[in-house]
């Protein structure tokens, strides 16, 4: 057996518990000394702006991505689309010249009763919107008497 080897059955210490165990007595000597530097009761630290308690710092931190809280997702969900008038809005995304079509179709065999607006009588929304736009959009699904909109393509 080689010598190295024989010291560590010696000695019962392997080499992962040996550094281990360095790393811990390193870790710790190393925080001690860093705590004792920051207790240095010669020289408190001078109050010089009431002779009362420090009151503790308030900071306001704002969100740089701008983002804001929601507080409402989406719109109440109608109980049934029976009966219902239901309008089609588009951005005039990829396929949706396709996919409305289709959907409306569907949507006409399971409600019978159901009417729907077509999105080629709705103006397209752009895809940034201002006040403006949006207030027009609003005005023309009340005038039509949507009671639900179909928004979009997700495409």
């Amino acid at each position: 057996m080689s010598e190295k080897n024989s010291n560590c059955q010696n000695t019962g210490l392997s080499r992962r518990r040996f550094i281990r165990d360095t790393g811990i007595v390193t870790t710790a000597l190393a925080s001690s000394v860093i705590l004792s530097s920051c207790q240095n009761d010669n020289n408190p630290p001078a109050n010089t702006t009431s002779t009362g308690e420090a009151e503790p710092a308030k900071l306001e931190v704002f969100n740089p991505t701008g983002s804001i809280e929601v507080t409402h997702l989406h719109a109440a969900r109608l109980g049934s689309l029976e009966g219902k008038t239901i309008c089609e809005v588009t951005n005039g995304d990829y396929n949706f010249d396709n996919t409305f079509p289709r959907l409306r179709q569907t949507l006409q065999n399971l409600y019978p009763g159901s009417s729907f607006i077509p999105y080629t009588e709705f103006e397209t929304i752009p895809n940034v919107v201002d006040e403006d736009s949006i207030a027009g959009i609003l005005a023309a699904l009340e005038e039509a008497g949507c009671d639900g909109v179909i928004v979009g393509n997700a495409g």
